[in-house]
Order: structure tokens, then sequence, then C-alpha cells
């Protein structure tokens, strides 16, 4: 769900200059695996820190890294044990030379005391059907504290230094890897025939003979569900420490007992308050994303209160000045009615709803910079009267030009709803930060997901 989005693509800086339509663009298997592979190249020359580069979850740098001291297995690493999969086709911004462009994967990992074995299968098509190849490693868990994004969250790098082994799923692939120059494995590369690149090198990914690659990255586990950090939104991988993550990304659920879907009616089981697990990370598009070099995305921390009554439901989005979410911005306060749109492809059980913002849209700033922001606007462009530091504004009658309102102008955000294991899950935010503003733009992959508000 991406209300978000239409209202705050103005946000700050560009406040009243951006203006973002979706723009289909269909991705070749080349494109998609020179964006699956930047990473490696970007950071295979400049990493300077004693933790050395990393190969996410979702991507793969480089350097030689100490694994540092391993906790006892009992502690830090003991919720996690056992193996862990993908509920659906996940979303991932990769890093071309054609900018951010979207990625799909699928995820598998095993945890058995310190110890890892991982597994990334990444795909052509959005609903992850045409495997593209896939990337198979191991190695070892070193604890790097708690991680300040949730109550039993810590901070965790994965060390692969038992095996890196890459399988062409296409025949794209195994051709690129076959006609790059230099040496890239031991033998010529063919469709669904593995190798381990750790001890040759492998030219083509950028890697020197003997790298062992780390990820800086975090864990969390709630209930059945496992989350590691969310993508940074140019498509950089967890490189160095400075760049582990701070918000998450959509979980993974055990392999064997993996969950529940609801029961019954959709729209009878979500009735009540969801509210973000912790902060979270999203696209803004670029403020000229049509002209030659336009840069890209730009982060977003936020977090949402949802409330659903039938058909009817209110909510909150705060947007964040701080990757951790304490430092708020604004209030974006909204009301209206869900339109049934049939079952969704994502998963069983899932919906096409749409979320039409009739009865209420309102602004409450929460800092004095975007207030003296939106007092400088022409008069009675947003609001009716002088705006100040938590206090809320009424615009859906009056307008508000400077967040893409228009005088009496009802929003539509044409999204999807899936609830599994009492988790609320909205679709996943175009990797370029465009709108789901038309049901072409309704998104096929699901977001980190809301949980009920405690009582």
């Amino acid at each position: 769900m991406h209300i978000v989005y239409l209202l705050t693509r103005h946000h700050i800086s560009a406040i009243w200059s951006v203006r973002w339509h979706l723009k289909p663009r269909l991705h070749t298997s080349a494109l998609l695996i020179a964006a699956l592979l930047a990473p490696l190249t970007s950071c295979s020359d400049d990493v300077d820190d004693d933790d050395g580069a990393a190969l996410t979850p979702d991507a793969a740098p480089t350097t030689p890294v100490d694994a540092g001291s391993a906790p006892d297995p009992a502690g830090e690493f003991a919720p996690f044990q056992g193996t862990w999969v993908s509920l659906t086709c996940e979303l991932r911004p990769g890093a071309s030379a054609d900018g951010v462009v979207p990625t799909y994967v699928t995820r598998r990992f095993t945890y058995e005391e310190t110890e890892f074995v991982g597994s990334m299968t990444t795909y052509s098509d959005p609903v992850c059907t045409e495997p593209l190849m896939r990337f198979d490693f191991s190695g070892d868990l070193a604890y790097r504290g708690d991680s300040p994004i949730a109550d039993d969250a810590i901070n965790v790098n994965y060390v692969l230094n038992q095996s890196f082994d890459v399988v062409p799923l296409a025949q794209d692939f195994a051709d690129l890897l076959n006609q790059a120059p230099g040496t890239c494995g031991l033998q010529p590369w063919e469709i669904d025939v593995g190798q381990d690149i750790m001890a040759p090198g492998c030219a083509a990914l950028g890697l020197a003979p003997g790298t062992v690659l780390t990820d800086h990255d975090i864990l969390f586990r709630q209930g059945n569900m496992l989350f590691f950090g969310a993508r940074h939104v140019d498509g950089a991988g967890f490189d160095r420490e400075e760049k582990r993550p701070h918000q998450l990304q959509v979980p993974m659920v055990p392999e064997q007992g993996n969950g529940r879907i609801q029961d019954g009616d959709l729209i009878e089981a979500i009735a009540g308050t969801w509210v973000s697990v912790g902060c979270e990370l999203r696209p803004q598009p670029a403020a000229s994303p049509d002209e030659p070099g336009a840069s890209a995305p730009t982060p977003q921390y936020l977090s949402r209160r949802f409330r659903y009554d039938g058909l009817a439901f209110d909510g909150v989005i705060t947007t964040y000045a701080d990757v951790d979410c304490t430092v708020p911005v604004v209030d974006l306060i909204f009301a209206g009615r869900l339109e049934r749109g049939g079952d969704h492809p994502v998963a069983e059980g899932a919906e096409s709803v749409d979320y039409i913002l009739d009865e209420r849209f309102a602004i409450k700033p929460r800092e004095q910079t975007l207030v003296e922001q939106l007092n400088g606007l022409p008069e009675g462009s947003c609001g009716t009267t002088a705006w100040q530091v938590d206090v809320t504004q009424e615009v859906q009658e009056s307008g508000c030009g400077a967040f893409g309102i228009e005088p009496g102008q009802v929003l539509v955000d044409y999204d999807l709803l899936y609830l599994f294991d009492d988790m609320l899950f909205f679709g996943a935010k175009h990797v370029d930060g465009s709108a789901f503003d038309s049901d072409e733009a309704r998104p096929v992959q699901l977001q980190v997901p809301l949980v009920r508000e405690a009582q």
C-alpha cells in the first residue's frame, strides 16, 4: 500500500516540483544480470574497513574478512536455527548502467549453530517463473551486537568462507560467463551445472582467487517470520559496516510448517488496527526521472498505522528525517473506503484492493523546517491558515499543491492485501519510487508486513 508516495512525492526540498508517472519498462536477461553483478564489480576496489566487503543475500561484493569470535549458538543465533524460505517472489532494486532496475528473487537459508547455507535464485520475470541464475553459498555467522530496529534484533556478519557456487539457469547467463574476458571458474559454463568460484575466482564477477565475501546485515524473528535488512534503494550491497541496513525487508518463513493463511473473508479477518514492525524504507523517485543522467531514487523513512472496519479504513503515515525513524517530519492522515478487485496472483488468499481516499486527507507537520516551507508557499495553495508544528490541517477540500493534491481531489491507490500468519502485507513499492496510480501499476510482490497493534 503506497498512498505515502502519492502524498509525499514532493517531499521537503523538491516539495513543489516533482511529477512522476509510471512508465512500464521491460528489461532483458542481460540487463538483469548486469544489475545483479554490479555490487561485486563496484565494490571490489574500494573497500578499506577491517570487516571486508559483502555478499548480501541480495547481491555480491568482495574482499577477505575475519569472522571474529562466534557467540554460543544457544545464545544470539538460537532463534534462527532451521531452514527458511521466501514466502513469494521478492522484489529488489538492482544497480545497472541504466540506473536502478527491478530484480526478482527467491531465497532459502539454513542455520545450524553458528554456520549457514544460503541460496538465492534470480528470475527474469516479476512473478518468478523464469529462473536466470542461482547463487549457493555457505560460511560462518559473526555476532556484531544488538540492532536498534526492534527488540531482539541483532547485527550479524555473514562470512562466506566455505563455498560460493554460481549456477546458470538460463543460456543468457551461461553465455555471458563464457564470453566475458578473463578467467571464471575452471571449465566452460553450462545450464544447471554449478561451479564453486571461491578458489579459482571469476573476473566477470570481480572476484579475485581466494576471495572471502562478507555481508553486514541484521536478523530479527517475530513469530514464524524471519527478517533480514532492507536493500538500499540505489541497489548497493551491505559491503561495510556503515552500509549495514536499518530497516526490514519482506520476511522468510519456515520451510516446514510455514505459517497460516487466513480462513474466511479477508476483509473480516483484517478488522482492527495494524502498525509497522519497525522503521520502514521506501524509494522516492528522482526529481527529473525522464532526463538523461537522472539520479537514482532517494530513501524515505516511515512508519504506518492502519485501521479497518469493514470496507472503511483510516491511516496515518509518518515520515522521518533519519534512518532509525526517531526524528518525525510529517504525519499524513487519511480515510476512505476499500474497493475489492478479486484474487491477486501473488499468493493464495491475496486480493487486489483499491484504496479510495474520499473521506479525509490531513497534514500535521512535525518539524519547523517543513512548517516554514509550507508557509512560504503562495497563499491558499496548501491549507487555509498558517501552518504550525504539531497542528493538523484538513486539505481534502482546499487542496495542497506541495503534496500534489488538487482541491477536492480523491486519491486512489491500486494495491493488494494478503494476510498470512496474522501479519498483513501490502504490495512492494516499485524500485523507481513510482506510484500505484493505475491498475497497470498495481504491485505484484509483497512489502514488509504490518502487525496487529498491541492492546
